[in-house]
């Protein structure tokens, strides 16, 4: 059966909605159960790092456009200019920070991006725009459609990374994982709904504090 180009336009504006509803509803909730955390984070970082805890990272967000995604700092400073990929056992993290990756409280921060609508719950992993920029036509096509997102399929197939790179270079990464995220956007792209983006969540959620 042949399903109505206009119907089709009216199911995705729906499911836009809903989409942005969640994203706010998921944000509000999130910065609040982790205000105390981001509180004892920022005293820590004050008095025993010396180091600012928020860093502010340039990535690509919907339209191809630069927006500036929110982390909490876990590299040492000046660290992205000799690689853009981190893995769990990174040199170059900061004390603690294995932790903080792990289990993704240093993507925390990223609450106020979707709170401001440069991202979403569920969507492509913003990246680096020197490697945006060596993308596919087809995926940027994709990136200029969807937002940027808190979590989505690669995640949950690469959230231990070191499981599948281990202490290999980064070459490796590149060429054996980066591809692979890239089917897992176009994944998501075509099959994205109101019950994929819950799957997605909640499976992220197990990951995080199951590990399952």
């Amino acid at each position: 059966m042949i399903i109505p180009n206009s119907l089709l336009k009216s199911k995705f504006i729906f499911y836009k909605i809903f989409k942005r509803l969640l994203d706010i509803f998921l944000s509000i909730v999130g910065i609040l159960i982790s205000l105390p955390v981001l509180v004892f984070l920022k005293i820590y970082y004050k008095f025993f790092l010396k180091e600012k805890l928020i860093y502010r990272s340039k990535r690509v967000g919907q339209n191809l456009n630069t927006i500036i995604v929110y982390k909490i700092k876990t590299l040492k400073s000046d660290s992205e200019k000799t690689s853009k990929v981190t893995l769990l056992n990174d040199e170059r993290l900061l004390k603690y920070a294995r932790f903080l990756r792990k289990y993704k409280i240093d993507e925390i921060p990223q609450f106020f991006n979707i709170m401001k609508g440069e991202m979403s719950i569920v969507g492509p992993r913003p990246n680096f725009k020197e490697l945006v920029d060596n993308y596919p036509d087809n995926i940027k096509e994709v990136l200029k459609e969807i937002k940027p997102g808190l979590t989505d399929l690669a995640i949950l197939k690469y959230h231990d990374m070191d499981k599948f790179v281990g202490h290999s270079s980064y070459q490796e990464y590149f060429k054996n994982i980066e591809p692979k995220k890239l089917d897992l956007i176009l994944k998501y792209y075509n099959k994205r709904s109101f019950l994929l983006d819950l799957k997605i969540i909640i499976k992220t959620i197990l990951i995080i504090f199951f590990k399952k």
